[in-house]
Order: structure tokens, then C-alpha cells, then sequence
């Protein structure tokens, strides 16, 4: 079996990942290894971040050197 600090998790084979884990598929991880991995490294949990502001956005858009040359033309050509 390949050396899971080697390769990201998604590359192994579903039979692998299972005999890895040391799991079963018909009756998933045991309680005991789910606790004890808990402990290791944390629940399994997605922190929501806070995107950028619509307005932001929009000024950040503003900066760009090619909106000032599109400026910059539009003005010569009025």
C-alpha cells in the first residue's frame, strides 16, 4: 500500500482508504477510532469566512491600470 503522508487522500483507491482506516464499509469507522481521532486533531468542521463586499469589489475594480486606459480612451474619444 502507498505511504499516506506521500499523496493526498483522494488519490488512494476506495479498498485502500478502507483498509487504511482500518473501517468497514458496511458499518463505517468505530466509535472509539472517530474519538480518538477527534481528540488528535479536532471535529471535522467547515469555518465560514467573510467574502468582500460587493462595494469593494467594485472599487478594487477601479484601480486597475486597464480601467484607467479605458478611461482614458473613452474621454479622448468624446
Amino acid at each position: 500500500m502507498n505511504d499516506p503522508k506521500n499523496k493526498p487522500c483522494h488519490h488512494f483507491p476506495i479498498k485502500e482508504t478502507v483498509q487504511f482506516l482500518g473501517a468497514d464499509l458496511s458499518a463505517g469507522v468505530a466509535l472509539d477510532e472517530v474519538a480518538r481521532g477527534q481528540k488528535e486533531v479536532g471535529p471535522n468542521r467547515v469555518t465560514a469566512r467573510r467574502g468582500t463586499s460587493g462595494w469593494r469589489r467594485f472599487l478594487k475594480l477601479l484601480t486597475e491600470p486597464l480601467i484607467f486606459v479605458l478611461i482614458a480612451a473613452a474621454a479622448i474619444s468624446a
